[in-house]
């Protein structure tokens, strides 16, 4: 959908979430207008050095090239939370992870409603006294919408929120999900699932997110700016800037609906 992955990263980037630079851009084919679509900032080493301002860092590229130092260190972590049949201690994941990071990635992931989203890449400063890992947000472009099911039956803030994020134990494909997920959704879950000190954190922060930061005003904000983008460029069909407000409008209340903590 239009301006999709633009809109998300803003959400994202209110969230709290560390997100590429993105500007919309006019795409010219042999002289013919494409239409509209977005320069992003590049998420790899070279580049990140000027983010970073050092390159002392480990970095984990999801569906990308894999440095070796990078996919054994996280390759560990990943191991010991899939198969350590102990509860995960909050003490040992704040040693390993910027859990707040964490936190409002999976935030963004869940108010976007995003299909295909565990990529991105992942850090870990090697500057920093205590280093730990911690995620880039990135291709958000399968958010608001129901990438693979079907739109007919359902509004665009009805798509999958928690459900993408959160498996519980009492789930007959938990053993399964749990050998194959991506390491922030395996620590995600055994938090949620076996840390009551980190779920009621976790509860606090969403109900922050959505009481001050991703908020209907904020997203009809963004909404507005780029339907300015697309009246100026002579966009005729906007139908779909009317289904991100509705998004806005009632995204709330089905996240709160579809999920009991």
């Amino acid at each position: 959908s239009r301006f999709a992955n633009s809109i998300a990263l803003d959400v994202a980037q209110q969230t709290g979430c560390v997100v590429p630079s993105v500007r919309p851009a006019i795409f010219y084919l042999n002289g013919e207008l494409q239409g509209i679509y977005y320069l992003s900032e590049q998420i790899n080493r070279e580049h990140w050095v000027s983010r970073m301002g050092h390159r002392n860092f480990l970095m984990h590229i999801h569906r990308g090239p894999r440095e070796k130092e990078s996919s054994k260190n996280l390759g560990a972590l990943h191991v010991k939370m899939r198969d350590d049949p102990y509860a995960i201690s909050l003490t040992w994941a704040e040693k390993h992870f910027d859990l707040d990071n964490v936190s409002r990635w999976i935030f963004s992931i869940v108010y976007c409603g995003t299909s295909d989203a565990w990529q991105g890449a992942a850090i870990l400063d090697k500057n920093d006294p205590e280093p730990k890992w911690s995620w880039i947000n990135w291709d958000m472009d399968h958010s608001f919408w129901d990438m693979y099911g079907d739109r007919a039956r359902r509004a665009p803030w009805q798509t999958e929120g928690w459900e993408r994020v959160l498996v519980k134990t009492d789930n007959p494909g938990y053993g399964k999900w749990k050998a194959a997920a991506d390491v922030r959704a395996i620590l995600f879950c055994r938090l949620i699932n076996e840390s009551p000190e980190y779920r009621e954190r976790f509860v606090r922060l969403v109900m922050d997110l959505l009481n001050h930061r991703v908020t209907e005003m904020f997203v009809n904000s963004r909404v507005a700016y780029y339907e300015k983008l697309a009246v100026s460029y002579g966009l005729a069909d906007r139908q779909f800037m009317q289904d991100y407000r509705d998004f806005a409008k009632n995204r709330l209340h089905n996240l709160s609906s579809t999920h009991r903590w």
